[in-house]
C-alpha cells in the first residue's frame, strides 16, 4: 500500500509539473496585452482598440451583431512588437457587451474579452465636418494598383470652427505598401508619415467649399505599392468642434497587379515606374574606335527612385571605363532628378553601338513606355564583320524532316532502272519527243511558218494568216484583237517585239509599207516560239515573300546593331520556319554579336544539319569553335552531304557505272572504271544510312553550358561520373514531369541531365 501512494503521489506530481509546464508555454506562445477603447464611445463612429504581441497576429472573420458593425482588422511590426488594430462601430446608444473576439496569436487561437463600454448619442451634425481622401489628386481610389507603383495619399479634414492646433492626425493602415518613412530620402521631422509643411504635418488654410466656409487642413504622405493580392487597410480621422466629435472611417480595398510582360526589343530596362522622363546626350557624337565617348543621362520624375535599376550602357564591343550616378538639383518630396554619366570606348571587333533606348513603366497609361534618346553611332575606322556574319535576307530551300522526305521518288525509280538506262533512255527520248509534238503544236505551225518564208512566200500575209493568230492564243486575247492590242500585251515582256508589232499596225492605217520584212519575220518566229514556250508556265507571283519581308526587317536590327531584337526577331521566325537554314543561321549570327558563344554554336549546328555544303553556314560554325577555344571545324564538306545528298550522288554514280558497261559492249574501254562506280555508289548509299541513324536522329540537343554534371535522379548530381562538355550532342528519351530535366538512355547507362544546360539543334 505504501508503495502504491508513494507512485500515485509520484504521478500527481508529474502531472501537475506537465501541467504548470504546458500551461506556462502555452501562455509564452499566447502573451498578449489588450489596450481597451475609452469609455465613453459614441454611436455611428468608428472606434479602435489594440492587441500588442511579441508573436505574430493573425486576424480571424468576426461576425457582425445587432449592437456593433466590425471593419477589417489591421496588423503591423511595432516598436513595442506586432499590434492589431481591431474597428468597430456601435450601433445604438446603452452599454455595448463585447462577444468574445477571435485572434490568432502566435500560432494559437485565442479569444478576447473586453469589458463593456458605454456608447452615448452622437450630437455632431454630419454636415459640420468632412474626412476626404485624395488618391494621386483624385477623390476616387485607383481601380489597380500595379506593383512598384508609387500612390500620392492626400488626406483633407473639412470642419466648420477651426481645429484645435494639438488635434490628432488622421490615423491609416494599409497593408503590402512601403510608406515614404521608410523609403531613401529620409525620415520626416515628426514620428508620423506625413510630409512636414513647415515644422507641422499639415497644411492649414480657409476658403468656401460646396458653398460653405470650411478650415482645411491637408495631410500629405507618400506609398508604394509592394507584391501581394491586395492593398488593403483603412483611412480614418477625428473631426471634433464645439458641438462634439466624429470619427469618419474610409474602408480601403484595392487590387495589386504585377507588371506586364516587358516588351521585345533592345532597350536598356530602367526598373522605374511612374511618370518618368529621360533624355541623353553623347560625346564626342562621332567617336573614333580608340577614343572614349560619354553618355550622360538625365532622369526627372515622379516615382519610387530606389527601384532605379544599376544602369550600365556597355554592349558587345563597347567596354565600360567609368559610371557615375548623381542625385541633382530640383530633387524634393515630389520629383527626383538625377544624372547617370557612363564613359565607354570601342575595342574594335564592333562597328556599330546601338541607338539608346530606356523603358520604363507609365502608371498613368498603365503600359511600358520606350524613350528612344540616341541613334545609333557607326564606327568608320572599324572593319565590319566577315561577309559570312553579316544576315541573310534570302530564305533559301526549306528542308524536310525525316531528311530522306527531300528524295524525290525518281531517284529510288533511277536506281532500279539503271541496269537498263541506255536502252530506257533511247525509248524515253523518242517517246518525249513525239509527246512534246502533240503538246505543243504551236511550236511546230511556227516552225512550218519559216519553212514556207524561206519558200518565198510574202512576209506580211505569212504574219497575218499564220503567226499573229497563234499570238493572240497565247496571250488569251480575243480572236479579233488588233495587233495593237497584242503590243500592249507584249509591252512588259518584250518591247523590242511590241515595237515591231505596233509599226506594223500603224502602216496598215497609212497605207505605209510594213515593217515586218523577210528577215525581221525571221527574228520574229523565234520569239514567238519563245512565247509560246513561256506562256505554258505558271506566272509568278508579284507579291514579295513574307518570310523574305521578315529576314529584312531583323537583319535592320542586326545592321543597326540592335542584337537583342534581331535575336526576338529570329526566335520568333524559328516557331513559323523551322526548316529553314538561314533562320537558324542568322539566331547564330546575332547570338555571335552579343557574345552568346554557347548558344551562337548550337544554332549554327543546326543550321549545319540542314544545308552542310554552304560555306557561310560552316564559317560561323567554325567561328564558334573558335571563339569557344575549340579546334577548328574538323573534315571536308565533302563528307558532311545530308543523307539524301549521299543518296542522290550514290544515285548518279550507280547510273554512270551501268551507263559505261552498256558503252563498252560497242566501244573497246577498260572494265575497271565501270565497276569502280558501282562500288562508289553503295558507298555513298552506305554512309547514308550510317549518317542519318546518327547525326539526323530526332531528339538532339546540345550543352550549352562550358560544363553539366550527369545525374542519377532529377537534382542529383553524380560528382562519380564525367560531366558533359560544351557542344556535345546527346539524344534524349524522354523529359520529367516538370519539363525540367532530360533522360538520357544509352545501351550502358542512362542520367538526367538539366533541361537548362541543353538545346535542341534536331
Amino acid at each position: 500500500m505504501a508503495i502504491r501512494r508513494i507512485q500515485q503521489a509520484l504521478a500527481t506530481a508529474l502531472g501537475i509539473v506537465w501541467l504548470l509546464a504546458f500551461t506556462s508555454h502555452s501562455e509564452a506562445q499566447t502573451d498578449y496585452r489588450i489596450i481597451p477603447p475609452n469609455s465613453p464611445v459614441t454611436a455611428g463612429i468608428a472606434h479602435s482598440f489594440f492587441v500588442i504581441s511579441e508573436g505574430d497576429i493573425t486576424p480571424l472573420p468576426i461576425k457582425n451583431t445587432s449592437a456593433l458593425d466590425w471593419r477589417p482588422t489591421t496588423t503591423a511590426p511595432r516598436n513595442l512588437g506586432n499590434v492589431a488594430t481591431l474597428s468597430f462601430i456601435p450601433r445604438r446608444e446603452g452599454e455595448l457587451k463585447f462577444p468574445p473576439i477571435p485572434l490568432l496569436i502566435g500560432g494559437q487561437k485565442v479569444f478576447l474579452r473586453l469589458d463593456p463600454v458605454d456608447v452615448v448619442p452622437n450630437t455632431q451634425d454630419e454636415n459640420v465636418a468632412e474626412f476626404i481622401p485624395v488618391w494621386n489628386g483624385s477623390t476616387t481610389p485607383p481601380a489597380i494598383l500595379r506593383v512598384g507603383q508609387e500612390v500620392d495619399l492626400e488626406m483633407l479634414t473639412l470642419t466648420r470652427e477651426r481645429p484645435r492646433t494639438f488635434i490628432d492626425s488622421p490615423e491609416f493602415e494599409i497593408s503590402n505598401v512601403r510608406w515614404w518613412r521608410d523609403s531613401p530620402r529620409g525620415e520626416p521631422r515628426f514620428d508620423t508619415r506625413f510630409y512636414p509643411f513647415y515644422y507641422r504635418p499639415y497644411q492649414e488654410q480657409r476658403g468656401m467649399f460646396r458653398g460653405n466656409e470650411r478650415y482645411v487642413r491637408r495631410y500629405k504622405t507618400r506609398f508604394t505599392v509592394l507584391s501581394g493580392e491586395s492593398a488593403k487597410g483603412s483611412l480614418s480621422a477625428k473631426l471634433s468642434d464645439s458641438s462634439g466629435d466624429r470619427v469618419e472611417y474610409v474602408p480601403v480595398d484595392i487590387p495589386i497587379k504585377p507588371l506586364p510582360p516587358q516588351p521585345d526589343g533592345n532597350y536598356f530596362t530602367s526598373g522605374l515606374i511612374g511618370d518618368w522622363n529621360f533624355s541623353a546626350s553623347i560625346s564626342p557624337q562621332s567617336p573614333a574606335a580608340d577614343e572614349p565617348f560619354t553618355i550622360i543621362l538625365t532622369i526627372d520624375g515622379r516615382g519610387d527612385e530606389s527601384m532605379l535599376d544599376d544602369l550600365d550602357f556597355s554592349s558587345p564591343g563597347f567596354k565600360s571605363v567609368s559610371s557615375e550616378m548623381k542625385t541633382i538639383g530640383g530633387t524634393s518630396f515630389d520629383r527626383f532628378r538625377g544624372r547617370f554619366v557612363q564613359t565607354l570606348i570601342a575595342d574594335g571587333s564592333n562597328p556599330v553601338y546601338p541607338a539608346l533606348s530606356v523603358l520604363s513603366f507609365d502608371t498613368k497609361e498603365d503600359q511600358w513606355k520606350i524613350h528612344r534618346l540616341a541613334p545609333s553611332i557607326r564606327f568608320a575606322d572599324i572593319e565590319p564583320l566577315s561577309a559570312a556574319l553579316n544576315p541573310s535576307t534570302t530564305p533559301g530551300t526549306a528542308i524536310t524532316k525525316p531528311i530522306l522526305l527531300n528524295l524525290h521518288p525518281s531517284i529510288f525509280v533511277a536506281f532500279g532502272l539503271a541496269p537498263f538506262f541506255p536502252l530506257l533512255s533511247a525509248l524515253a527520248i523518242g517517246a518525249a519527243k513525239k509527246q512534246q509534238s502533240k503538246k505543243n503544236p504551236r511550236r511546230k505551225l511556227l516552225r512550218a511558218a519559216l519553212r514556207e518564208l524561206d519558200s518565198g512566200r510574202r512576209a506580211q500575209q505569212l504574219f497575218e494568216e499564220k503567226i499573229l493568230p497563234l499570238l493572240r492564243d497565247e496571250l488569251k486575247l480575243p480572236s479579233g484583237a488588233s495587233t495593237g492590242e497584242v503590243a500592249e500585251k507584249l509591252h512588259q515582256s518584250h518591247p523590242e517585239l511590241a515595237t515591231m508589232l505596233r509599226d506594223h499596225s500603224d502602216a496598215s492605217f497609212t497605207g505605209k509599207p510594213s515593217p515586218i520584212t523577210s528577215e525581221k519575220l525571221k527574228s520574229l518566229v523565234p520569239k514567238a516560239i519563245i512565247i509560246a514556250v513561256l506562256c505554258l508556265l505558271p506566272l509568278a507571283s508579284l507579291r514579295a515573300d513574307e518570310l523574305e519581308e521578315k529576314l529584312t526587317a531583323a537583319a535592320e536590327d542586326f545592321n543597326n546593331a540592335n542584337f537583342k531584337s534581331a535575336i526576338t526577331d529570329y526566335e520568333a521566325l524559328l516557331d513559323d520556319y523551322p526548316d529553314h537554314p538561314a533562320v537558324h543561321l542568322n539566331l547564330a549570327r546575332a547570338r555571335l554579336a552579343t557574345g552568346e558563344f554557347h548558344l551562337a554554336r548550337a544554332s549554327a549546328y543546326t543550321a549545319f544539319l540542314l544545308d552542310p555544303l554552304d560555306g557561310d553556314t560552316r564559317e560561323v560554325l567554325d567561328t564558334t569553335y573558335r571563339r569557344l577555344g575549340d579546334p577548328a571545324l574538323p573534315g571536308s564538306a565533302a563528307f558532311a552531304l545530308r543523307p539524301d545528298q549521299l543518296l542522290i550522288l550514290g544515285c548518279v554514280l550507280w547510273a554512270l557505272g551501268f551507263t559505261y558497261l552498256a558503252i563498252r559492249r560497242f566501244r573497246p574501254l577498260p572494265l575497271v572504271p565501270g565497276p569502280a562506280l558501282i562500288v562508289l555508289a553503295g558507298l555513298c548509299v552506305a554512309a547514308a544510312i550510317w549518317r542519318n541513324s546518327t547525326a539526323y536522329v530526332p531528339e538532339q540537343f546540345m550543352v550549352i553550358t562550358p560544363e553539366t554534371q550527369r545525374q542519377s535522379e532529377p537534382g542529383k548530381p553524380d560528382f562519380e561520373r564525367p560531366a558533359l562538355r560544351s557542344g556535345e550532342i546527346i539524344q534524349a528519351t524522354s523529359l520529367s514531369d516538370d519539363g525540367r530535366y532530360v533522360l538520357v538512355e544509352t545501351p550502358d547507362t542512362s542520367f538526367w541531365l538539366p533541361a537548362a544546360d541543353l538545346r535542341q539543334v534536331w
